[in-house]
């Protein structure tokens, strides 16, 4: 089975988050408090002072190259569902940027058929089992998108960010880890 999600705390990311914290504030990315993510395509990714570090960062640790940046501004705990829109993103790179210890993240599994298509594919029944979860870290994290998943939240007085990277082919977390040279336990 592929693992739920793969932290990678041996990569430094202090500096990179600080730059792109400090970007995200300077052009008032979330003037609106509610609004939930901002959506990076490629071809906006440089008008970010910060893309040419990222996209350096993921070169030198051998990674994909990058489809697109989702930044996420949450307000309020995920619904349970799977990435992915028009088809199911099996893997995300995520980097807390912002209270990260705030959150819980869990993976589930549901009744397949009863996913709902919108901006992702949605789960809102109540036969649900959790199969793994982990608190909120300040490392890089691998994630598993295409299992149902959700984000919990504890404290909403601050939102919390984090970046996913979103990669070209659409890899399984399996084979980013494997070009990548991590061993996965």
């Amino acid at each position: 089975m592929l693992p739920f999600y793969y932290h990678l705390p041996e990569i430094n990311s202090t500096i990179l988050r600080e730059k792109i914290n400090f970007e995200i504030e300077r052009k008032n990315l979330f003037e609106n408090f509610q609004e939930t993510y901002k959506k990076i395509d490629y071809k906006d990714f440089y008008k970010f002072k910060w893309a040419t570090d990222l996209e350096l960062f993921l070169y030198n640790n051998k990674f994909p190259g990058v489809d697109y940046i989702l930044i996420f501004n949450h307000v309020r705990s995920q619904d349970i569902h799977i990435d992915g829109s028009n088809s199911i993103r099996l893997a995300s790179l995520n980097l807390p940027l912002t209270n990260y210890t705030e959150k819980t993240f869990l993976f589930y599994s549901v009744p397949l058929k009863e996913l709902t298509k919108g901006d992702a594919f949605y789960y809102y029944g109540n036969q649900h089992k959790i199969l793994a979860s982990f608190k909120g870290t300040d490392c890089w994290t691998l994630i598993n998108s295409g299992i149902p998943h959700n984000m919990t939240v504890t404290d909403y007085s601050i939102p919390i960010r984090s970046l996913c990277v979103r990669f070209f082919g659409n890899p399984s977390i399996y084979h980013i880890i494997k070009k990548i040279s991590y061993s996965v336990n």
